[in-house]
């Protein structure tokens, strides 16, 4: 199982996740990638190898905003899904 924590950024065109290394904080990357007022959900990502599932949930207390739990799982699902 692997651990990692994700932001998810709205500008206006659609949502986007962004997937990054549990030794960092959610307004780290946030505020590196200019867009700390588009981040809309933000938590932990788990995957599951021997299944290849995802799991999301959590907050972020840096940023103020939780996981958007299944929601936010098939989004980053659909990032891996569309590049095989």
């Amino acid at each position: 199982m692997n651990k990692m924590k994700y932001i998810v950024i709205d500008n206006g065109m659609g949502p986007h996740p962004i997937l990054f290394p549990d030794f960092y904080d959610h307004v780290d990357i946030a505020n590196r990638l200019e867009a700390r007022e588009q981040v809309i959900s933000a938590g932990i990502v788990r995957t599951y190898t021997e299944e290849t599932s995802i799991w999301c949930g959590g907050d972020s207390t840096t940023l103020g905003v939780k996981s958007r739990g299944n929601e936010d799982a098939r989004l980053i699902d659909r990032l891996f899904v569309d590049r095989i």
